[in-house]
């Protein structure tokens, strides 16, 4: 999943994942970092560009972003059930109006 993680091309479920498992595993996290490092590497060389970087923070930093948009979509997921549950509620208070207009 290192390559997906990389390019973003994971879905959000898969990412979350990744990131909780690649944090708490030493040797996936040193994995990661070495990709990381060679992605950018490669990227530089690409690009004709000879610049210096602190390859632990970039990478550090990803991930953070990552758990950033993580919570943010973790805080949109609550809010749409307590949307639902809510219209629930009022479509049950206005079944039970109906009701005891009928009676």
């Amino acid at each position: 999943m290192i390559p997906g993680f990389l390019e973003d091309t994971l879905e959000n479920r898969e990412m979350e994942g990744f990131i909780e498992h690649v944090q708490a595993c030493e040797d996936c996290y040193e994995e990661l970092e070495i990709m990381f490092m060679l992605s950018i590497g490669l990227q530089e060389l690409n690009e004709d560009r000879n610049i210096s970087y602190n390859f632990s923070q970039l990478l550090e930093n990803k991930i953070v972003e990552a758990e950033i948009r993580f919570e943010r979509i973790r805080r949109i997921r609550s809010l749409n059930r307590l949307v639902i549950l809510i219209l629930h509620l009022l479509v049950m208070l206005g079944v039970a109006l109906q009701i005891v207009r009928w009676i």
